[in-house]
């Protein structure tokens, strides 16, 4: 029965100590993004947001009514590239894997940020269009 014990105690242990460091540096996080959602260029951000859901709404709509089956989103691809390039982007990119990219150097401070802003596949698998909701 010792034998057990100790054998669990052993195999267990580096979960205990890994849920103890995560917990620790989860509440670490949790005080900065606390502080960060106080921030007055965080609400602002927030409110740009929100004032152009309906729009963001409707370029999300447009583009996935491009058809994308998988491993066919080159149309699709190409017309998010343009969209990005029409608002200001001129350093637009289609990779290797059809991942489409875009550089947008900042204008202060002495930090790089990267976003992934999401997959363009869709569930259909074929050219059928899909209706709006």
């Amino acid at each position: 029965m010792k034998k057990v014990v100790l054998t669990l105690f052993v195999a267990l242990m580096p979960a205990l100590i890994w849920s103890q460091e995560s917990a620790d540096i989860e509440a670490k996080y949790a005080k900065q993004i606390r502080n960060l959602a106080k921030s007055r260029e965080v609400e602002r951000a927030f409110q740009a947001i929100y004032a152009l859901e309906p729009f963001t709404t409707e370029q999300h709509v447009e583009l996935t009514e491009i058809a994308a089956p998988p491993f066919k989103e080159q149309q699709r691809a190409e017309a998010f590239a343009a969209r990005l390039r029409s608002v200001g982007l001129d350093s637009v990119w289609i990779d290797t894997v059809g991942n489409v990219l875009a550089y947008l150097p900042g204008t202060k401070g002495g930090k790089t940020v990267a976003l992934n802003v999401g997959e363009r596949n869709s569930s259909c698998l074929d050219d059928r269009t899909i209706d709006r909701i």
